[in-house]
């Protein structure tokens, strides 16, 4: 009888220890779901920065795009406007070259005028010495 009722306290300990053990694996196994669910939470936290920053990174390149085409805009007005501004000043230069050749071909008639008037007072003062 004493074996008997010393066998049932054992077993009554083992069921009640193993209750234990089973409350220590189901906390652990809450703890390490919890773990899960917070490192789960971690990583949608870091797609999602990694989204936004991916985001901003296009946002970047396209307002870079925009800077790039306004500048190459601003460049190719400023490339014509150079350019009309090139055509008027070789007008102008080719007017001014045009006057000036009309300055030197008038400059080179009153020079034969001088010449024939020089020549033609010469003749009369030789003619009223004779």
């Amino acid at each position: 009888a004493y074996e008997i009722s010393a066998c049932l306290v054992g077993s009554e300990m083992c069921i009640r220890d193993r209750s234990t053990g089973n409350q220590k694996i189901t906390e652990s196994a809450i703890d390490e779901s919890q773990q899960i669910n917070s490192l789960e939470q971690t990583i949608i936290d870091q797609r999602n920065e990694i989204a936004n920053l991916i985001s901003q990174n296009d946002q970047l390149k396209q307002e870079l795009q925009r800077s790039v085409n306004s500048d190459a805009s601003k460049q190719a007005v400023a490339i014509k406007i150079l350019q009309y501004e090139k055509k008027d000043l070789m007008a102008k230069l080719h007017q001014q070259n045009v006057n000036l050749q009309k300055l030197m071909e008038e400059n080179e008639r009153s020079t034969q005028r001088l010449n024939s008037a020089s020549s033609q007072s010469e003749t009369i003062q030789i003619l009223k010495r004779e």
